[in-house]
């Protein structure tokens, strides 16, 4: 393998995860070749170093290793475990703590149509930009929507309710909320739907 060959992150999705790591990262870039060395860095200590999957010439898959606190690290990656890119992708690690609970969402319930603004409270919410949450329709939970959230503070984030069509005749819907588009709290609320008839 020459290794000067110009290897390029572009990006990294999700770009957050917590400490505890287990985060499925995918990275995009250019040149990426199946060595079977591929490593990825986390930051720069030894702990923050990976194997990573190769998927294509453009795509690798890892899975985000623990971190010692809350911060960003750049990512980088290795063809050969050595020589690393430096494009300065930044990840940001949170630290949830015991993790997030939702307490409660005002309202509980909304029209058909949607577009219903949602408070939902909780514990242990963090700013992140990838804040999502979730609506399952309860009868099956296969018929999922997802709406982007907004952080409000540590107890609290807003959103808004999608259309009840989207969930099939389901006139309760599960709802729980992400950090960052991947691991999602155990804490779970319903919200209702009125005016089907």
């Amino acid at each position: 393998m020459n290794a000067d060959i110009p290897v390029t992150v572009s990006a990294i999705e999700p770009i957050s995860g917590p400490i505890t790591g287990g985060t499925f990262v995918t990275i995009t870039g250019q040149k990426f070749f199946n060595t079977g060395e591929i490593t990825v860095a986390f930051g720069t200590a030894a702990s923050g170093i990976v194997s990573a999957a190769f998927i294509s010439s453009t795509t690798l898959l890892v899975t985000s290793p623990a971190s010692s606190s809350a911060g960003v690290v750049s990512v980088e990656v290795a063809l050969n475990g050595q020589q690393y890119t430096t494009n300065h992708k930044a990840f940001a690690y949170f630290n949830i703590g015991s993790g997030v609970v939702l307490t409660s969402t005002t309202p509980d319930s909304g029209p058909v149509t949607g577009q219903t603004h949602m408070s939902i409270a909780g514990v242990n919410f963090v700013n992140t930009s990838e804040i999502v949450v979730r609506f399952r329709a309860e009868q099956n939970t296969s018929q999922v929507v997802y709406a982007p959230a907004t952080f409000i503070t540590v107890a609290q984030i807003s959103c808004v309710a999608p259309s009840f069509q989207q969930f099939a005749g389901s006139a309760t819907v599960i709802i729980d909320v992400s950090l960052n588009g991947q691991e999602y709290n155990s804490t779970t609320l319903l919200f209702s739907y009125y005016g089907m008839y």
